[in-house]
């Protein structure tokens, strides 16, 4: 979004990565060092900054003026059959089993994505089967 609001201006995909989003994510990690705290505080800080000058940000309190009240409904829908032996071969596979014995979250987020997009259409995690090495060995079972 950015890249299309001002081009350029935070470089390209592999600068942002290596100058921002790598450093911000792994001060993020509940088992950083102070350093490194520090310095993806500070990367946060600098990215906040560049982009304050074109994003507009609201806040609830504004946005509470003008739309309605929020109304959330929890529906609970039983998964079928191919979702739930998906959901079961993601879970018991040992990347995924390594990531929740690690406890680091930012390791997690790629498996949580796919579980998302799983309860969604299972459609979604063909797609990352077909995309993804990782995957392929977890649903290779699973697909006939």
């Amino acid at each position: 979004m950015v890249n299309f609001v001002n081009k350029g201006i935070l470089g390209t995909t592999s600068q942002f990565k290596l100058m921002f989003e790598e450093i911000i994510t792994r001060g993020r990690d509940p088992k950083a060092t102070e350093e490194e705290k520090l310095m993806g505080r500070a990367r946060s800080e600098e990215l906040s900054r560049i982009t304050s000058a074109f994003i507009l940000r609201r806040t609830a309190s504004i946005n509470a003026n003008y739309l309605p009240d929020k109304l959330e409904m929890v529906v609970f829908c039983k998964p079928t059959e191919i979702q739930q032996a998906i959901y079961e071969a993601v879970i018991g596979s040992s990347e995924v089993q390594n990531e929740l014995k690690s406890g680091a979250a930012a390791t997690s987020l790629g498996s949580i994505t796919a579980l998302k997009k799983l309860c969604n259409d299972p459609e979604l995690i063909f797609k990352m089967w077909q995309e993804e090495e990782s995957y392929k060995a977890m649903l290779q079972p699973i697909i006939k």
